[in-house]
């Protein structure tokens, strides 16, 4: 993406879906501002203040969402295969002027954890984004979705499996659903992340991917 840029390209699209960062002005004319649907993670959610996407090599910096115009009304998302509390959310850290705070149904998020070449890595944000959105808009177009670093330098953590990540959302894009491999284990996977995140109450709930695959978007990617 660096080198891109797709400031106007990803600015003019109906809705803009961020993930864990913010971007810095040192970074938009090639990722953009437009932000209507903020994306993270279980600990990304309990800081009002964000963090920031700059350039390699400059110091990383959390802003407040309610200093962003960008960020202050945008919709506030978290994935659903960690214990997630819409309420908790919004009265303790991000407060009640968002479009909507919520969390990803925990079967959806959960569904990651049953392709067979996923099985002993937990999926990155990025992925639980893909599966969150993938049923929902009628197009995506996924930009950065490539590689093992981001724009400033950062590697991705070892225990994602991003090459495999990126081969189901080629697949996908593809519309060629043979090359999806589910784990014989998936329904046993699945249940053991499950436990991990809510305890003995946690429970996945029913398989949602035929669901997923028959509303599925069409998705293109742009590196």
């Amino acid at each position: 993406m660096v080198g891109s840029g797709a400031r106007a390209q990803i600015d003019a699209y109906d809705t803009v879906i961020r993930l864990n960062r913010m971007p810095s002005a040192s970074v938009a004319s090639d990722f953009g501002t437009k932000t209507d649907v903020f994306f993270m993670n279980h600990p990304a959610s309990r800081f009002e203040a964000v963090e920031m996407l700059q350039r390699e090599g400059m110091k990383p910096r959390r802003t407040s969402c309610r200093d962003m115009d960008n960020c202050k009304a945008a919709a506030i998302l978290q994935r659903g295969d960690n214990h997630c509390s819409p309420q908790k959310m919004a009265s303790q850290y991000w407060g009640w002027d968002h479009s909507m705070i919520g969390c990803v149904r925990p079967n959806v998020s959960l569904t990651a954890y049953g392709f067979k070449h996923l099985e002993g890595f937990q999926s990155s944000t990025g992925f639980q984004a893909f599966l969150a959105f993938l049923p929902l808009c009628q197009e995506l177009d996924l930009f950065g979705f490539g590689g093992n670093a981001a724009a400033d330098g950062h590697f991705e953590w070892s225990g994602h499996n991003l090459h495999e990540e990126h081969r189901i959302q080629d697949a996908v894009a593809a519309r060629e659903w043979s090359r999806l491999e589910w784990s014989e284990h998936a329904d046993r996977l699945r249940d053991a992340v499950a436990a991990k995140a809510w305890g003995a109450a946690g429970a996945r709930g029913d398989d949602p991917w035929p669901w997923m695959q028959a509303r599925a978007a069409r998705v293109r990617k742009f590196r």
